[in-house]
């Protein structure tokens, strides 16, 4: 199948869409949980986690997953940059494509809306910046781990312990547990 113009944008936006609008129901400690049939048939993994979900779409048509992809690709980044993010990486992601799709149109030059958006992109940098803060001890990572969580007070005082037992020198790994305990060893 081949696909042009605007025919082929509408297919990419879909695929954006499609994909985004699954992750974001996962947002935040009051997100929905999504059932994913395993490859196969094999059975179902239930979850919450932005980008399993994200990697677990895939549509029948190629353009689709195409825009799905590119939704994908902007969550992976996120987890290997940040560890964490993904399902808003997946929101933002989707409104600008959806901006961006509107701006061409609405007839906006290709170049200048480049010429805009890496503008836009060091003054978002620069406020990031500004108003990031430095963690300055384990509760300020306890406070962080609890979001990350979402909520779950026993594993975030499980990461403060590990931080205080390492002096941040560490790299937490985290597997599945055999049974329904959470535990850590150092």
């Amino acid at each position: 199948m081949i696909v042009k113009g605007k025919e082929s944008q509408e297919k990419l936006l879909e695929g954006i869409n499609g994909t985004a609008d699954v992750v974001k129901t996962t947002l935040g400690t009051k997100g929905r949980t999504v059932l994913i049939q395993e490859k196969y048939g094999l059975g179902f993994n239930i979850t919450k986690d932005g980008v399993t979900v994200a990697n677990s779409i895939s549509f029948d048509e190629e353009y689709l997953n195409i825009g799905s992809d590119f939704i994908k690709n902007a969550a992976k980044k996120t987890v290997d940059e940040a560890g964490d993010g993904t399902t808003t990486t997946s929101i933002l992601t989707q409104s600008m494509c959806n901006n961006i799709f509107k701006e061409l149109e609405l007839g906006k030059n290709q170049n200048e809306l480049i010429k805009d958006l890496k503008e836009d992109l060091e003054m978002v940098v620069k406020y990031i910046k500004d108003k990031s803060k430095k963690i300055k001890n384990t509760e300020d990572i306890k406070n962080i781990a609890l979001v990350s969580s979402n909520n779950d007070l026993e594993i975030a005082n499980n990461i403060k312990d590990i931080y205080d037992n390492t002096n941040f020198n560490v790299v937490i790994d985290v597997v599945e547990s055999e049974n329904d305990l959470t535990n850590y060893e150092i």
